[in-house]
């Protein structure tokens, strides 16, 4: 279970989209009840706990990222090729889950997580 949720979170911060540590602890929830897998997290706030959350981003190599001002490396990296990557990856995303453009947001959470081995990114 544990390394089918991080390849998805993995998935997404490589679709420029990060996933808060109350998302992935969410998603945890959600996925272990739907599987019906035996589990201890909290059924009232259907979260998994701060002590799974902590172990899984340990075991699984991702690391959270504040967002922070835009280095000058970053202005000059974000040219029209990786501008044209981005509405690709959009694109696609929005076709296979049938998104719609009005419930689509650019609100950036307060922290993000990502795989370790990125070189450290200002956003």
């Amino acid at each position: 279970m544990e390394k089918e949720l991080a390849e998805v979170i993995k998935k997404m911060a490589n679709y420029f989209y990060g996933c808060t540590p109350s998302q992935i602890k969410r998603a945890a929830f959600e996925y272990a009840e739907a599987l019906n897998l035996k589990h201890n997290f909290n059924m009232s706030s259907r979260l998994a706990g701060r002590a799974w959350f902590e172990g899984f981003v340990t075991r699984n190599n991702i690391s959270v990222r504040k967002p922070e001002a835009t280095s000058i490396n970053r202005v000059t990296a974000f040219n029209k090729t990786e501008v044209q990557q981005f509405y690709k990856l959009l694109e696609e995303l929005m076709e296979k889950y049938k998104f719609i453009p009005k419930t689509s947001t650019t609100a950036m959470k307060p922290d993000f997580y990502r795989p370790r081995s990125w070189e450290s990114i200002s956003c």
